[in-house]
């Protein structure tokens, strides 16, 4: 299914992988929590220099997209 989180960034689905902490997340909860505050602080950061208009488009447009792997030839079916 090709359901790793660099396969899931490369396909648009999701917009950037957190790196955990050496170890794994559930071996120091205090650092995940930092890396996690970091990246969504800096996200919705910039995030809010666009209007709600434009995140709402541009959100409609990544959901839209979801699914559309490549072309297919309707005569195969």
């Amino acid at each position: 299914l090709r359901l790793t989180a660099k396969d899931l960034k490369h396909e648009g689905i999701v917009d950037q992988v957190i790196d955990e902490p050496k170890g794994g997340a559930q071996n120091s909860y205090d650092e995940a929590a930092r890396l996690l505050d970091v990246v969504l602080s800096a996200r919705l950061a910039e995030s809010s220099t666009h209007s709600v208009e434009e995140r709402l488009t541009r959100r409609y447009q990544k959901l839209r997209q979801l699914g559309k792997w490549g072309t297919s030839d309707a005569s195969l079916t």
